[in-house]
């Protein structure tokens, strides 16, 4: 009598091989949908009054804005009212670009990660070249407000938030609307 063919088991190397693939450049996302508002805020008084930028808001519309009317900032204790936030946006022109869901929510959770690094003390670096913060604001929806993430600052002086995270911000804020192909290399 022929004993019955058992089904052959997966080796441990293959069953290992399979999940590093499964899970390789994965990046860890929280259960909820955070929203955030990205800004790039150029202020410069030498040479004429000049007050520019553009914001990411939380549909992933890139914005510009040029001489707004009047702006809203954060308080001193780095918060700013959903209210005083959708008076800064609709000071926003129509969006030239849209970043994806996906470099949305991946920046996104790195803000909140941001959020807890160092800021270096003020450098002087340059004279008459104004001011160019990168920046981020984190909604809290218990609170209607946002709390606001400082990234770096360039011009006159020069400072930075000293996390990891911030330093990945910064560089896709350079030119968000041209994606980060770097994002699903990872």
């Amino acid at each position: 009598m022929k004993p019955e063919k058992s089904q052959k088991a997966i080796s441990p190397k293959v069953a290992i091989l399979f999940l590093l693939v499964l899970f390789a450049g994965c990046e860890e996302f929280p259960d909820h949908q955070p929203r955030a508002v990205f800004i790039s805020h150029h202020i410069n008084y030498a040479w004429g009054y000049q007050d520019r930028g553009f914001v990411i808001d939380a549909e992933g519309n890139v914005r510009s804005f040029n001489m707004p009317e009047s702006w809203n900032y954060h308080d001193s204790g780095g918060y700013i009212s959903a209210a005083e936030m959708e008076q800064n946006l609709a000071q926003l022109e129509e969006p030239h670009c849209k970043v994806s869901k996906y470099d949305l929510l991946f920046y996104t959770t790195k803000l909140e990660k941001a959020l807890k690094g160092k800021i270096t003390e003020p450098e002087h670096q340059m004279c008459d070249a104004g001011s160019t913060t990168v920046a981020g604001y984190i909604y809290e929806s218990a609170t209607n407000r946002y709390r606001y993430v400082f990234l770096r600052q360039t011009g006159d002086f020069y400072r930075e938030n000293t996390s990891r995270e911030a330093g990945d911000i910064y560089e896709w804020m350079q030119d968000p609307c041209s994606g980060s192909p770097s994002v699903r290399l990872r």
